[in-house]
């Protein structure tokens, strides 16, 4: 990979580093984001389907994009001015939910002062004040994760008042970029490309914009860092205001072997790597990236190994992913071991979600002996017994099961769930004539 690296001055104005925030657009990870986005996006409006269907795609990429241009925020203002983002814990994914609120709320406030009398010129203030507004509300929003803090009036001044000036600049920034880009971008789009290219530069550059002035806002909180006292929510405070940025020219396939060695899967990653190799690529990178597939490939895990994965992908919202290393840990004979109690409860309800209940029995035993106060006790233990109950097989030890939950845990917040369906099971078999529930 061909490293590019230069010292970016964030001491400067923002519009004195613009060409970085359009270079840091069109390079590395981001690029690629929004290129695979704008394609999608735009692959739908040309399909042979219908509207609905073009109209979820293209929300779908909008709320991908917002997504990816919070976490541009995020972490421009810890300090990583190179365009490689990384997974911010602040970031949910449900600050698309606060994006579509604050959207939905505009436009209703605007209907709503048309329809009430009060004229064209007050809605052009409410719409001016609101432009004005929506970059600080959306830096409260990223470092705080609060549509509250975001709202409160003395946070919006505070924000605005850390660099009032360059503020000011960035709103007119703004508003001139997105005229010319209606005005004179979007018409010689139209005028000298065929409609799947015009409508692929449309959206594309539309999406870049956007990750701009989001990256622009991550800058801004940068440059005020020790105002806002970053370090109270976990970010290593940079003293240095000369940093470091680098640039890489991104190989796609590269991109996906460093993918399924992130994701605990070094066989996908070796028959990639020895694919391209074979195909006459004889880059270093790839001849490291085909070195460490080999030795995590052959490497075979300790139970901490397992154990740290699995708390690891749980935290990162993919339990999917937990849920599969855990079986397959268990298939080759091993026990799991968890690192906490909690991520026992969170992998039985991935299973139950997802109807792959066949380990329950696995993940639950002992987990009383163990975790003897724990409050997911009964809850996980009345889990195995439904499970076992589908099985005529398995039916008197969901039995024993409920009772051991009725005698052991009397004042349990789910026991009149528990001993209402130990009841309807009685009332069932005894209606089918059976002798399972005396």
């Amino acid at each position: 990979m061909d490293k590019k690296v230069f010292k970016l001055n964030t001491k400067k104005p923002f519009l004195l580093n613009l060409p970085h925030f359009v270079k840091y657009s069109v390079s590395g990870q981001v690029f690629i984001s929004v290129l695979l986005c704008t394609i999608f996006s735009v692959s739908f409006d040309y399909s042979q389907l219908t509207q609905v269907v073009s109209l979820i795609a293209n929300s779908l990429a909008l709320a991908f994009i917002y997504k990816l241009a919070f976490d541009v925020m995020a972490d421009v203002a810890r300090g990583n001015m190179s365009p490689f983002v990384k997974k911010n814990f602040l970031i949910a994914d449900e600050v698309i939910i606060k994006v579509i609120f604050i959207s939905l709320m505009i436009e209703m406030i605007a209907f709503m002062i048309i329809e009430k009398g009060y004229g064209n010129d007050t809605k052009f203030i409410f719409m001016a004040v609101t432009i004005f507004l929506m970059p600080a509300i959306y830096m409260l929003i990223a470092l705080t994760d609060s549509l509250l803090i975001a709202f409160n009036p003395f946070k919006l001044v505070k924000v605005i008042s850390f660099s009032i000036g360059q503020y000011f600049l960035f709103v007119i920034f703004q508003i001139l970029s997105k005229f010319l880009f209606e005005a004179v971008i979007k018409p010689f789009a139209i005028e000298y490309f065929p409609p799947y290219i015009e409508q692929v530069i449309f959206v594309g550059l539309k999406y870049i914009l956007l990750i701009i002035n989001f990256q622009i806002m991550g800058y801004l909180i940068f440059q005020n860092r020790f105002k806002f006292h970053l370090e109270d929510i976990g970010f290593k405070i940079i003293k240095n205001d000369d940093l470091q940025v680098e640039y890489t020219n991104i190989i796609a396939a590269h991109e996906n072997i460093k993918k399924h060695l992130l994701d605990d899967e070094p066989d996908r990653a070796l028959s990639i790597a020895i694919e391209l190799m074979s195909n006459g690529d004889k880059s270093q990178e790839l001849q490291d990236l085909h070195a460490k597939a080999l030795k995590q490939n052959i490497y075979t895990p300790t139970n901490l190994d397992i154990s740290d994965r699995v708390h690891k992908h749980l935290n990162n919202r993919n339990p999917r992913k937990a849920y599969n290393i855990v079986i397959e840990h268990i298939k080759s004979d091993k026990i799991f071991l968890e690192k906490t109690a909690f991520d026992i409860s969170r992998l039985i309800q991935f299973a139950i979600i997802s109807n792959q209940t066949t380990y329950i029995a696995h993940l639950v035993k002992d987990f009383h002996i163990k975790y003897p106060y724990h409050e997911d006790i009964v809850l996980n233990y009345f889990e195995l017994a439904k499970v076992l109950y589908k099985d005529r097989k398995t039916r008197k030890k969901s039995k024993i099961i409920l009772q051991f939950l009725i005698d052991k845990y009397p004042n349990d917040k789910s026991l009149p769930e528990i001993k209402a369906w130990y009841k309807g099971l009685k009332l069932i078999a005894r209606a089918n004539n059976k002798l399972l529930w005396p």
